[in-house]
């Protein structure tokens, strides 16, 4: 359970208070879409998922998912990238 996230990254307001839900696809996204060195606590962390889509070693996006998840703490069961650069993970916490 986390601070709950709109699909902009901005924080999720309900009748003023902030929304606690359930993180584990947040969390994903987050670590798929940011850039190493965005999250000031672990620079090590995150994907940065545009450098792999725009150059020339996007066939490492998935390994690169499975290993950030699992450093997160996730178990991995699958990461597949489509041919239209469609990301679909099976991953969770235990």
């Amino acid at each position: 359970m986390d601070i709950g996230l709109t699909s902009n990254g901005d924080l999720l307001i309900a009748d003023g208070d902030l929304v606690i839900q359930e993180c584990t696809a947040q969390n994903q996204r987050e670590l798929i879409l940011l850039n190493k060195g965005d999250i000031k606590e672990n620079p090590e962390a995150c994907v940065g998922a545009i450098n792999y889509l725009n150059g020339k070693n996007v066939n490492a996006l998935p390994q690169a998912i499975a290993m950030q998840f699992a450093q997160d703490g996730m178990r991995v069961k699958s990461v597949i990238l489509s041919a239209t650069g469609e990301i679909t993970t099976d991953a969770y916490y235990p």
